[in-house]
């Protein structure tokens, strides 16, 4: 074989004439045609594969390769592979978003499993109406959270190697608001065109997918060379790959096309030559931007009635620290978060929503207790024929015993027994409210004493499926039942008691009547 050559030339393989070096490392045989840059002594001879071959023209072949082998000598070797360290120090931001999402990952998971939408909500996670909410912030935070530690390792090694070419390429700065910008923009595109719950670095990195294909065409100077482009072609298909995956296997698609969009469209106006066609398309991008977040954010938005719903769901798992969508998972309790969407629910005409608010204040949950101002907001509701509302108003309004805790508000037990009978019979009953009715009627206190009347109300609300009113039923049964089945009553009433439930009042209060007599209720 022939004598090898210390660069990029050595064995380089030349067409036969040819003056240039090709740049084609090869050690093996050379295709028809083509021979290897190689010398016998005294320049008789060349190699062609193992066999040697006699020059026709020795002089002017010597000549030739001379020529080639200066050029070889003075090109530049080609440059090493970057190590780790230098690529962390060439694209520090990189590392540090990085980072940052790491640590991101490490609090969240402290909260709970960091596949429940309730963790990711309490960690911060874009969801539709909690943004609407006034939490605009959560467009933010969402880029950083990660739903289980796969997704968080998958985003991290695929961001470290585009991310860092990117940067490199269009400087620090540049970068940062390529990547902010587009995680933004993704989470309010998501925002506007779906209810789900979302989160992830996906927007932010399909942005530097976008900010990558406007940098190669920047290089190759047109669209046609683009699309001939082999990495283009190869960028091109990696996202087409994971957009179709994302619509079947629950990837936010719409967050990694408004992320795409906003990437591409800023590193546009950062890469334009001309001054002018720079500001323009600056002045474009951020009219995107901008009407994409305020569309998310709608500072105008009134919930209407379903939205109000979820608003007072949510309120409930905040209020409870209980997720009334996920089996098993919490919520943090945040009072604070509970009144301000139940003061949205309310507003938007939840009657849920209107009793967590007003039990907020009624109890001094994260505010100033105030009886008054959640006795205000459950007449409002009551007027609005919000009939659980009117209840518990009554419920405010009510007698209390000597040694309950001082009440801001004067008792009015004759309006309360009112608001019960009116809830009790509207046209959506309270059954809570036919209970406490049917208390009134059975102890005489409020209403004239009616035994029967007090255990039909009971009965109605037990056919409803409410165990409060099962549980009186029962009751009023073995009040008026000889021994045998008066303890068997009294069993059930056992097997129904539950912490803090009114059956457990009830079987305390049978353990006062005489033995061996029938306790006529």
């Amino acid at each position: 074989m022939g004598q090898s050559l210390p660069t990029l030339c050595c064995g380089a393989v030349i067409e036969h004439g040819d003056e240039g070096c090709r740049g084609v490392h090869t050690t093996k045989r050379p295709p028809p045609k083509l021979k290897s840059v190689g010398a016998r002594a005294a320049g008789r001879f060349f190699d062609r594969g193992r066999e040697p071959v006699a020059l026709t023209d020795p002089t002017g072949e010597i000549a030739r390769y001379a020529r080639v082998q200066r050029d070889c000598m003075t090109r530049p070797a080609p440059p090493k592979s970057p190590t780790l360290a230098a690529r962390i120090r060439e694209a520090p931001f990189t590392t540090l978003l990085i980072t940052v999402n790491v640590l991101a990952f490490c609090s969240e998971a402290s909260k709970g499993d960091t596949t429940q939408t309730s963790v990711l909500l309490s960690a911060g996670a874009v969801e539709r109406v909690h943004v609407l909410a006034g939490e605009w912030w959560r467009l933010g935070t969402c880029m950083f959270l990660h739903v289980g530690f796969i997704h968080l390792a998958w985003n991290s090694w695929a961001g470290f190697g585009w991310c860092g070419t990117v940067e490199r390429s269009l400087g620090k700065t540049k970068f940062l608001a390529v990547y902010l910008a587009s995680g933004i923009a993704g989470a309010a595109l998501s925002t506007i065109v779906q209810e789900v719950v979302s989160a992830g670095a996906s927007g932010a990195l399909f942005g530097i997918i976008g900010a990558t294909l406007v940098l190669r065409y920047r290089a190759l100077g047109s669209w046609a060379a683009l699309t001939r482009d082999p990495f283009a072609r190869r960028v091109a298909m990696i996202a087409a790959v994971w957009t179709v995956l994302g619509f079947s296997m629950g990837m936010d698609s719409a967050a990694h096309g408004g992320g795409f969009a906003i990437g591409a469209a800023l590193s546009w106006a950062f890469t334009a030559h001309d001054p002018r066609i720079r500001i323009r398309a600056t002045a474009l991008a951020i009219i995107a931007f901008a009407s994409l977040t305020i569309g998310a954010v709608r500072p105008w938005w009134k919930p209407s009635t379903l939205q109000a719903e979820f608003l007072a769901s949510y309120a409930y798992g905040y209020f409870m620290g209980i997720d009334t969508n996920g089996a098993g998972a919490k919520y943090l309790v945040d009072y604070d978060r509970a009144r301000s969407f139940s003061q949205l629910a309310c507003d938007g005409g939840s009657a849920i929503g209107c009793e967590y608010l007003a039990r907020i204040y009624q109890e001094g949950l994260g505010v100033p207790k105030d009886e008054a101002h959640a006795l205000r907001i459950l007449e409002r509701a009551c007027e609005a024929d919000h009939t659980h509302a009117c209840f518990m108003e009554g419920l405010l309004l009510t007698d209390r015993p000597a040694d309950a805790p001082p009440s801001q508000i004067a008792p009015n037990d004759a309006k309360a027994v009112e608001l019960f009978d009116m809830a009790c019979h509207a046209a959506q009953r309270d059954w809570q409210a036919c209970v406490n009715l049917a208390e009134r009627y059975r102890t005489g206190y409020g209403r004239p004493q009616d035994t029967p009347r007090a255990r039909a109300l009971l009965e109605e609300a037990c056919v409803a499926k409410n165990d409060d009113g099962c549980a009186g039923v029962i009751f009023v049964d073995a009040g008026n039942s000889p021994g045998p089945e008066r303890e068997a009553n009294i069993a059930k009433l056992r097997a129904m008691c539950k912490e803090g439930a009114w059956a457990c009042q009830l079987v305390s209060e049978t353990a006062k009547w005489p033995a061996g007599t029938i306790h006529a209720l």
